[in-house]
């Protein structure tokens, strides 16, 4: 089985869902002795293609500055044509907000078979059959692909990085390519990507700390944050908190929001609305902290403390602080 996997490079480097993407390509393949092709758009040098290689990538397609178009249609269309000449059968995204709306348009293009959602590896190759989560995580179904070519897209932590190193063969694209459709309008372009210093990139997070509306005011956002800078893990917010501008912009998550799965997903002063949960059903753990024993969350939570931020989050900081400075762990 030949398969293409796209991934997206920030500064030169692999993000973590990538290199769960491409671990998952390498166990796939090796189910039929097949071989994992790189679709890399963004920064590129010989440290990216090492990386690359060492999770398994045997062929690498290098799109340079001048031939990675920001445009959604235009590198669909590189991707689609890339996947034909390398007679690559499977097409694999990450469950990223570029990989997301990359994927369906691939899949038209190549008249493939598409899921999304997905969290393992094939049941069976023969047929194609997969199992992906639906209704925001609360529920899992199996699907069959019966097209020739299948287009899907990977869940954020739900594959785990493992190596496979091989010696990857380097192929830079054109520096000019020839696109259908040149004459329209360009529509939306992506002129930078800034991401705030420190921070964790919420979609590929192991620990996320989540502060709702029981942090009464603003002034106690900073539990969240401290707390999320302890654990390594970055911060969140519910509808509500959002609302009130206490947390940035890309934090919210919920069934309108983002849709995340980290191994803890830590609740400070949240409810536990249906909504908000359909974006977290799929954390591995669930930690809650709220002053209402009644709260929908705690029947959700893996773990709960009832109790006033206020109070509960100093001691816990307190505690963590001291068990951090004599011991090492890893949650991420």
């Amino acid at each position: 089985m030949r398969i293409l996997t796209y991934i997206e490079t920030e500064n030169g480097k692999v993000r973590r869902s990538g290199l769960e993407l491409l671990s998952y390509a390498t166990a796939l393949a090796a189910r039929s002795e097949g071989e994992v092709t790189v679709f890399a758009c963004g920064g590129f040098d010989n440290d990216t293609a090492a990386c690359m290689g060492k999770y398994g990538a045997n062929r690498i397609l290098v799109a340079g500055s001048g031939t990675c178009p920001s445009g959604i249609t235009a590198r669909a269309f590189d991707i689609a044509n890339a996947a034909d000449q390398t007679g690559s059968e499977t097409i694999l995204f990450t469950g990223s907000l570029n990989g997301r709306a990359l994927a369906p348009v691939v899949a038209a293009k190549m008249r493939a078979g598409y899921v999304s959602g997905v969290y393992s590896l094939p049941e069976t190759t023969d047929p194609f059959t997969v199992r992906k989560k639906i209704f925001s995580g609360k529920a899992v179904t199996t699907v069959k692909i019966n097209t020739p070519s299948r287009v899907m897209v990977l869940l954020p932590n739900t594959f785990a990085p493992a190596e496979s190193p091989v010696n990857p063969e380097i192929i830079h694209l054109p520096d000019k390519i020839d696109r259908p459709g040149k004459s329209l309008p360009k529509g939306i372009r992506i002129i930078d990507h800034i991401k705030p210093d420190g921070q964790t990139r919420l979609a590929e997070a192991g620990v996320v700390v989540s502060g709702g509306r029981g942090l009464s005011r603003k002034e106690n956002w900073k539990y969240v944050e401290e707390l999320a800078g302890l654990l390594g893990g970055a911060t969140a917010c519910s509808r509500p908190a959002w609302d009130e501008g206490w947390c940035p912009h890309d934090g919210w998550v919920g069934q309108t929001g983002k849709v995340i799965s980290p191994n803890i997903y830590l609740a400070l002063g949240i409810s536990g609305a249906v909504q908000h949960l359909a974006g977290v059903n799929s954390s591995k753990m669930i930690v809650a902290v709220n002053k209402d024993p009644e709260a929908p969350i705690f029947k959700s939570a893996d773990y709960g403390i009832v109790g006033d931020i206020q109070e509960v989050m100093p001691r816990l900081i307190e505690v963590l602080k001291k068990y951090l400075a004599a011991n090492r762990f890893d949650l991420t």
